[in-house]
C-alpha cells in the first residue's frame, strides 16, 4: 500500500500517511483534468518509458560493447559472489540432471541468481533496485561471454583444476569452433543489459529533454569507443610479443611429433613448437582470445617453387585491409632469452674460441653472455661490434637468475609495434588482388611464392593438411590455380 499523495509505502490497514499525514478516507486528487497522462508516473512502468531513452540505450550499448575489455573487472567485488555461485550452480545442477546440465548449472544459477532480485525488487515497487541488479546479470553475461570465448584457446585459470565448463558445451552442441562469436554473444547481451537498466534509471530521474541530451552525446561517443576498442594491429603486436617470452622452437621436447598432430593447446601448454604449422596454430588461438571481435584466417600454402609449405595466419586490419602474419618468426622478436648452462657452454658461431651466447638489441648494442670466474658475466658492446669494439659496459653476477634479470632489463627497451613487424618482414602482403598467394623465402635461397590452398575461421580438428596438399598441387600445376 502506497500513500496517493507522497507515493511513500504505508502500512496495509493505515488510517493515515505517517510522512505526510493526510487521511487516506478524506484525501481527494487534486490533478488538473487537462494533466497529460504520461505527468504521472507509475510505480510498475516498464524499465524505458521514452522513444529518447531507448535509442540512448542502444546507443550506451554499442559504446559498452566496445570498451567491454576496459572495464570488464570493473565491479571486481561481484566476481567473489558470482564465482562462489557459479560453483555451487554445478552441485544444485549436477543433482538434478546429467553431464551437460551439471557443466551448464554453473552458468545457470550464476544468472539466476541476480535475475531473482530483479524480480523480486519489481514486486515490491523499487525498480531502481530492480535495474542495479538488472546491471548485476549484464556483468555475469560479460564474465560468461569471456570464459565461452576461451573454449579452445583455455587460457583463463580454472578454480580447481579440471574440465573447462564452455569447451564441453560447445563441442557437445557443435559450437566449439563458433566460440569467438558466442562469446561476442554473451558479451553484447550483458552490455545491452547495463545500458538497459543505466538509462532506465536515468529516464525515472531526468526530465524528457534530459533524455534527449543522452542519447545526442550517446550517439557522439560511439564513434570515439570504436577508435578506442583494441585495434587488430595493436593486438598482433601482444600476440607475438607474448609468444616471444612464452614459447621456444624445440622441434624433439617434450616430445617429437609431426608437423601437423598436436593442436593450439597442446603448443601452449607444452610451451615449444616445432615449426611453422605450430606456431600458426598458437598465434591464431591467442590472438582470437586476444581480441574476439578482430577477424582472421588460418592460412595452409605450398611453395611452387619446390618441396614444402608455410602455415600463416590472415588478419584484417583495422582499416579494412588484410594481410599476412609470419607467426613462426616469433623468435626474431627482442625478449626474454631462454638461459641454461647448456647455452653458455656452446662455441659462438662467428667466433668458435668463444662461449656463451650473443644477443642483438636494435638501437641498444650486442650482449655477450658466458661462464666467468664461478659465475656470469654481461658484457655489452655498441651495435654490431661484440667483440671488435670497446666494450661499453661489463657486469659480473653469482646466479643465472641475476644475469637473466639484467638481460630483460638490456632487452626490454627495444621499442615493437607494429611498423617494427612489418618493416622485418614479419607482416607480409598478399602477391595478388585474389589474395591466393604469398612471397616468403625458399628453403634453397631466394624466394619463392606460396600458394594458399586451405583458409579456415577455426583451427583445422582434426588437421589434414598433409592429405589435401598434393591434390591442391596437382590441380595448380595442371590449372594454374587452386
Amino acid at each position: 500500500m502506497y500513500c496517493p499523495a507522497c507515493g511513500v509505502r504505508a502500512r496495509e490497514g493505515a488510517l493515515a500517511c505517517a510522512s505526510c499525514a493526510i487521511i487516506f478516507s478524506k484525501w481527494k486528487p487534486k490533478a488538473p483534468a487537462s494533466a497529460p497522462a504520461s505527468a504521472v508516473v507509475k510505480l510498475d512502468a516498464p524499465y524505458v518509458r521514452s522513444p529518447a531513452a531507448w535509442g540512448a540505450c542502444v546507443a550506451v550499448a554499442v559504446i559498452l560493447f566496445a570498451l567491454r575489455e576496459h572495464f570488464r573487472g570493473a565491479l571486481f567485488l561481484l566476481d567473489f559472489v558470482s564465482l562462489a555461485v557459479h560453483e555451487a550452480g554445478h552441485v544444485v545442477f549436477g543433482l538434478l540432471g546429467g553431464r551437460f546440465l551439471m557443466m551448464a548449472g554453473g552458468t545457470l544459477l550464476q544468472l539466476i541468481m541476480p535475475l531473482a532480485f530483479v524480480v523480486d525488487f519489481r514486486r515490491r515497487g523499487q525498480p531502481r533496485s530492480s535495474d542495479a541488479c538488472l546491471a548485476w546479470v549484464g556483468q555475469n553475461l560479460l564474465h560468461v561471454g569471456r570464459y565461452a570465448a576461451d573454449a579452445r584457446a583455455q587460457r583463463l585459470p580454472l578454480v580447481g583444476g579440471g574440465e573447462h565448463d564452455w569447451t564441453y558445451l560447445l563441442e557437445t552442441v557443435g559450437l566449439l569452433a563458433r566460440d569467438a562469436a558466442v562469446g561476442r554473444a554473451f558479451d553484447f547481451a550483458g552490455c545491452l543489459l547495463i545500458a538497459w537498466a543505466g538509462v532506465s534509471i536515468w529516464d525515472r530521474t531526468r526530465s524528457r529533454r534530459s533524455s534527449r541530451g543522452l542519447i545526442l552525446a550517446a550517439f557522439f561517443l560511439t564513434p570515439v569507443a570504436v577508435d578506442a576498442a583494441p585495434a587488430p594491429e595493436k593486438a598482433v603486436v601482444r600476440v607475438m610479443t607474448r609468444m616471444r617470452a612464452s614459447l621456444r622452437y624445440r622441434p624433439e621436447a617434450p616430445a617429437p611429433r609431426g608437423a601437423h598432430e598436436w593442436d593450439a593447446r597442446r603448443v601452449l601448454e607444452a610451451g615449444t613448437v616445432n615449426g611453422c604449422v605450430e606456431s600458426a596454430k598458437a598465434f591464431f588461438a591467442l590472438f582470437r582470445a586476444e581480441c574476439p571481435s578482430c577477424r582472421a584466417l588460418y592460412l595452409d600454402s605450398f611453395n611452387a617453387a619446390g618441396e614444402g609449405g608455410h602455415a600463416v595466419v590472415q588478419v584484417t586490419g583495422s582499416d579494412g585491409a588484410d594481410f599476412i602474419v609470419d607467426a613462426a618468426s616469433f623468435e626474431r622478436l627482442p625478449g626474454r632469452v631462454g638461459l641454461d648452462g647448456a647455452a653458455l657452454a656452446a662455441a659462438v658461431d662467428i667466433r668458435p674460441d668463444k662461449k656463451g651466447k650473443i644477443v642483438q638489441v636494435k638501437d641498444r648494442g650486442d650482449a655477450f653472455l658466458e661462464k666467468a670466474d664461478g659465475g656470469y658475466r654481461m658484457t655489452v658492446y655498441p651495435p654490431g661490434e661484440v667483440f671488435d669494439g670497446k666494450a661499453v659496459s661489463r657486469s659480473s653476477f653469482t646466479t643465472l637468475a641475476g644475469l637473466e634479470g639484467a638481460l630483460a632489463d638490456f632487452s626490454a627497451a627495444a621499442p615493437v609495434d607494429f611498423a617494427w613487424l612489418r618493416d622485418r618482414g614479419l607482416i607480409l602482403p598478399f602477391a595478388d588482388a585474389g589474395k591466393t598467394a604469398f612471397v616468403y623465402s625458399n628453403p634453397g635461397g631466394g624466394l619463392a611464392r606460396y600458394v594458399i590452398y586451405g583458409r579456415f575461421p577455426a583451427l583445422p580438428e582434426p588437421d589434414d593438411a598433409e592429405k589435401r596438399e598434393p591434390a591442391a598441387r596437382e590441380r595448380h600445376a595442371r590449372t594454374g590455380g587452386l
